[in-house]
């Protein structure tokens, strides 16, 4: 899968970035599907575990691609914004800002809860405070 995916970044780069240089690799990030970094150099990462995810398909991998290059082309300053939006757009990519789950919730290290139902599942244990938006109470 992983050369199928460099294969189809490698495509966008070509067809869409002209005047640049955005590296590639993949990551072990479990609680987003990809990242663009500006410092020390532009680079962009998809996550593995989203690309060999069950419900992740070509086209959910093709539109996070774009949606990435968009962030490499609008500069980091336009994060999600008009500019944003418009590039992610005019590359094709839908211009969503979100991608769905794809952890399974069993594949979860630490679930904290609240103690009247609510849950929320994470990959790192923490000390942050938690409240519980539904009830307003703390999360343990």
């Amino acid at each position: 899968m992983e050369d199928r995916v460099i294969e189809m970044y490698n495509k966008h780069h070509d067809k869409y970035i002209k005047d640049k240089v955005i590296k590639f690799k993949f990551n072990n990030n479990k609680s987003r599907a990809g990242v663009c970094y500006f410092s020390p150099s532009l680079e962009i990462q998809l996550s593995r575990h989203y690309i060999n995810a069950e419900t992740t398909t070509l086209d959910d991998i093709n539109n996070t691609i774009l949606h990435e290059l968009a962030h490499g082309i609008a500069g980091h300053d336009a994060g999600h914004g008009i500019k944003w939006k418009r590039i992610a757009k005019s590359i094709g990519c839908n211009g969503n800002t979100c991608t769905s789950l794809f952890i399974k919730k069993k594949d979860f290290k630490h679930v904290i809860t609240c103690g009247l139902g609510c849950s929320i599942h994470r990959h790192r244990k923490t000390s942050k405070l938690r409240i519980c938006k539904k009830h307003k109470t703390m999360m343990t």
